[in-house]
C-alpha cells in the first residue's frame, strides 16, 4: 500500500471506533429499510399508496371531456369506475388516446388518487366521449 493511503487509513481507523462503526451501520440499515418499507407501501399497493397502471397528469381530479361524466346520463353507463351499460373505452382524450383509463396524481384532502376511464356510449344513445371514475383511498400522500 501506497505511504499516503496508509496514512489516510490509519487515521481513519483512529478516528472510527468499532462501536461508532457498528452503531451508524445499523442506524444506516435501520432508516434505510424503514424507507424502502414505507415507499413499497406507498406505490406497491393500491389501497396504501399511490400506484396506478397509467399516470399521465399531475392533475388530482379527472377532468372528464366536454360531455362530463357517463353516470350523469345513466347510472349504468359506468360500474365501479369501468366504463359499463352498452358503453365501450376509447381514448378520447386526445392526450391520452394510447390508453383508455388513467390515474390522478394522489391528494392529500382526501387522501387517495382517482382512477378515470374514457368511455363512447354513442352505441346505446348516450354521449360519443365521457368519463367514469372512481375514488381509491390511500393512506398516505406525497
Amino acid at each position: 500500500m501506497s505511504e499516503p493511503v496508509k496514512l489516510i487509513a490509519e487515521g481513519f481507523a483512529r478516528r472510527l471506533t468499532r462501536r461508532r462503526f457498528i452503531s451508524t451501520t445499523l442506524t444506516t440499515a435501520f432508516f434505510s429499510v424503514a424507507y424502502f418499507a414505507l415507499d413499497g407501501l406507498t406505490s406497491a399497493h393500491p389501497a396504501l399508496g399511490a400506484s396506478c397502471f397509467n399516470q399521465y397528469t399531475t392533475s388530482t381530479v379527472c377532468n372528464p371531456p366536454s360531455a362530463g361524466y357517463c353516470s350523469s346520463y345513466s347510472s349504468s353507463y359506468c360500474s365501479n369506475g369501468d366504463c359499463a351499460g352498452g358503453c365501450t373505452p376509447s381514448g378520447c382524450h386526445f392526450w391520452f388516446e394510447s390508453a383508455n383509463c388513467w390515474c390522478t396524481d394522489v391528494s392529500c384532502s382526501p387522501r387517495g388518487y382517482y382512477i378515470c376511464c374514457d368511455c363512447t356510449c354513442a352505441a346505446v344513445g348516450g354521449p360519443s366521449c365521457c368519463a367514469c371514475s372512481k375514488f381509491v383511498a390511500t393512506a398516505f400522500c406525497r
